[in-house]
């Protein structure tokens, strides 16, 4: 949002694709564990259950405080304040 904000298009848009494909290695990588650990236990991995986690809830089950890391707002503009880069 900073980069967008500060009109470094071109930016956002490499940090989005790069953490787009961090995130898919980070899948492939997450299920060939979970595959490989399913073959060396013999059992089937069990089905979660209840509704998904949102990413604020995901990360308190983890104890990682998600909007620890949101930029603050100006209280003049509302505007983010990034920090410099």
């Amino acid at each position: 949002m900073c980069a967008i904000n500060e009109g470094r298009t071109d930016a956002a848009y490499r940090l989005i694709d790069a953490a787009h494909v961090a995130m898919i290695e980070e899948r492939t990588t997450r299920s060939q564990v979970a595959s490989a650990l399913q073959a060396l236990s013999g059992t089937k991995s069990p089905v979660p259950q209840g509704q998904p986690l949102t990413v604020g809830e995901s990360s308190e089950e983890v104890g990682y405080p998600a909007a620890g890391h949101t930029p603050r707002a100006s209280r003049s503009s509302g505007r983010r304040i990034c920090p410099k880069p």
